[in-house]
């Protein structure tokens, strides 16, 4: 087996390391020849690897396996490379790509980042570095990153005055990554990272009693952040939320709630336009 991946960066080395690219002193001529079409040949097949070598196939638990025109070593592998590709299936979480049956290595973000569920589309094409003094695959375009955002769809919420209340977004509008659950409301990221996360409600119907409404994201059921919108002779009334939250990508989880310090019951509006609950990993 020849090709780039047997290249080295010692001249001398290079006489005979290629079967398919030789070039020992004093060689015959149709040799020669056939050493300089296997130059060719070896570098077309890198020059298809770069551009895309193929579609790496996802197995169990996020494991991708991917075959490249080189076909690499078992020495080449733990070397510095870079190889191109679409895959056939997404992510659901962390990953690891395997090449030409060598030892497979996770594939991970910039900075060392763990993908999570959704980063990896089909359509796509990536480009992963192997760094051996990190012993990952970096992607070095970020895949598409987890989000989401849910609404009401349509529900008004009845909340009651002097305790918080968990706001309900029954209706996904979209969800990439699978971290969001309807039947909860809940966010919950299956890897450990940072997102921008965010919330807005409207106060649509109950007595002008001048009555402050408070807007809250509880992290794993402990208040985290709160905006407070001061109240005033008007029913209708709205707040927003967004802050940058970490989560363990285990057991954080994340809702929303809301405060009315009226003397009455007030109504949260159902309109997808003024209640949501959106967020996306940065």
């Amino acid at each position: 087996m020849g090709g780039p991946s047997t290249w080295s960066t010692d001249p001398d080395t290079n006489q005979s390391v290629d079967p398919d690219a030789a070039f020992p002193e004093g060689q015959a001529p149709p040799t020669l020849n056939n050493g300089i079409r296997g130059l060719m040949a070896g570098s077309k097949k890198y020059a298809l690897d770069q551009a895309c070598a193929g579609t790496a196939l996802k197995g169990g638990s996020n494991a991708y396996t991917l075959s490249t025109n080189q076909g690499l070593t078992a020495a080449a592998v733990n070397t510095p490379h870079a190889v191109s590709f679409f895959t056939d299936a997404v992510n659901t979480g962390p990953a690891t790509l395997s090449i030409d049956g060598r030892t497979a290595r996770s594939l991970r973000g910039q900075g060392n980042r763990q993908l999570g569920g959704g980063e990896l589309l089909p359509g796509i094409l990536y480009r992963a570095v192997y760094t051996p003094t990190l012993g990952v695959y970096t992607l070095t375009v970020e895949g598409v990153r987890p989000r989401f955002e849910a609404h009401k769809n349509g529900v008004d919420q009845a909340i009651s005055p002097g305790s918080p209340a968990k706001i309900t977004f029954p209706t996904e509008l979209t969800d990439l990554g699978g971290w969001y659950d309807p039947p909860t409301s809940s966010l919950k990221p299956t890897v450990a990272c940072c997102m921008m996360i965010g919330a807005c409600i409207h106060q649509s119907a109950g007595s002008e009693d001048n009555g402050l409404i408070e807007l809250s994201l509880y992290k794993s059921g402990v208040l985290t952040k709160r905006v407070s919108q001061p109240g005033s002779a008007a029913i209708f009334m709205s707040a927003q939320i967004e802050a940058l939250i970490e989560f363990n990508g285990t057991t954080d989880y994340l809702e929303v709630y809301a405060t009315s310090y009226g003397t009455t019951q007030k109504t949260i509006d159902g309109s997808p336009a003024r209640t949501c609950f959106y967020g996306y990993m940065i």
